[in-house]
């Protein structure tokens, strides 16, 4: 049944150039290529419908076993095989339409949702809301758009606070969206009206990602162009609990470009660089690192902070990103 599964999966998946074979899954289980953290009532069978739960667990330890192993494996090959190449409408990255999930007996929101396609309302209003005689039917029902005329399609959903709605592609988390609007507010201030384009980067297999062992897909891709050169800049906004110290891979994926990826691609025409933007403040941040630094030396780590602390908005972190990039151009 195992077995089963994790063929389906990989079916699933399309991982189409991957044999999978019994005994080698035995093995996995086996010689503990994993870390298993759960109750150990999950673990220790007592009847048939226990055993089921454990079939559960192992299936779900193998799933994760088959990304990472198809991930490593993509990644290393990548590695050596990066090249240039022009951004087209039809790659994967870039999404055509999103696919949205409601219960058919939702009869009033579907139709909602079809009115505020048909008439475009979409594409420019930062929210949604519903007529007032529908905000009882399911609550909360608003659909947000993170605006902004440089990023490569509209609407840009973020994602929905009421469950019974899904959207797939799922929509922008709070910090996600915030840099989207903190960045259009920054532009549309410095009357910078071209040559700014942002692309919110897909995941598994469709995007670009990095790192052999970890995969890491940065949630935004910025271009920024400037005469004939363009640096090309990996976004990744997110909370530091997910970082495990300054060290961290993906805090350091500046680096990786800088000393592995750019001579790789030998074009002194292209610049590629990185930033994570937390979305943790920085007065908190100073808690989870054994060396705290000072708002500027994080900077040049290539970590920005939305917030100084809880409520109070950084409003230089957008300014720094394209002044610490741009250094040398």
């Amino acid at each position: 049944m195992i077995h089963h599964n994790i063929l389906e999966y990989k079916t699933q998946r399309q991982f189409y150039n991957i044999f999978i074979d019994k005994e080698v899954l035995r093995k996995i289980m086996y010689e503990n290529h994993y870390i298993l953290y759960c109750a150990e009532d999950l673990i220790t069978p007592k009847d048939f419908q226990s055993l089921r739960t454990v079939e559960e667990v192992v299936t779900q330890i193998l799933k994760k076993y088959l990304d990472r192993f198809h991930s490593t494996k993509r990644t290393a090959y990548e590695k050596d095989h990066i090249e240039l190449r022009p951004l087209k409408k039809e790659d994967e990255n870039i999404i055509e339409a999103y696919t949205v999930k409601i219960t058919e007996d939702n009869k009033q929101y579907i139709d909602y949702i079809k009115k505020i396609i048909e008439e475009k309302t979409i594409y420019d209003r930062r929210e949604n809301r519903p007529p007032e005689h529908m905000r009882s039917f399911i609550s909360p029902i608003i659909f947000r758009n993170a605006i902004y005329k440089g990023h490569l399609y509209q609407p840009l959903l973020i994602k929905q606070e009421n469950d019974r709605i899904v959207t797939i592609p799922t929509g922008l988390n709070e910090g996600e969206a915030r840099f989207v609007e903190d960045l259009n507010k920054y532009l549309i201030s410095k009357a910078v009206k071209d040559g700014i384009y942002l692309l919110r980067n897909q995941t598994r297999g469709k995007g670009i990602g990095f790192y052999e062992h970890h995969s890491f897909y940065p949630d935004f891709i910025l271009w920024i162009k400037k005469d004939k050169k363009q640096t090309i800049v990996f976004i990744d906004p997110k909370g530091l609990i997910h970082l495990s110290s300054l060290e961290d891979e993906k805090l350091n994926l500046h680096k990786h470009l800088t000393e592995e990826i750019q001579p790789t691609i030998n074009n002194p025409a292209v610049k590629l660089d990185a930033f994570i933007v937390s979305v943790t403040p920085h007065n908190e941040a100073q808690n989870l690192f054994r060396r705290p630094l000072p708002l500027d030396e994080y900077e040049q780590r290539h970590l920005l902070f939305q917030e100084l602390k809880e409520g109070v908005p950084n409003p230089d972190y957008i300014e720094r990103l394209f002044s610490i990039t741009m250094e040398g151009n």
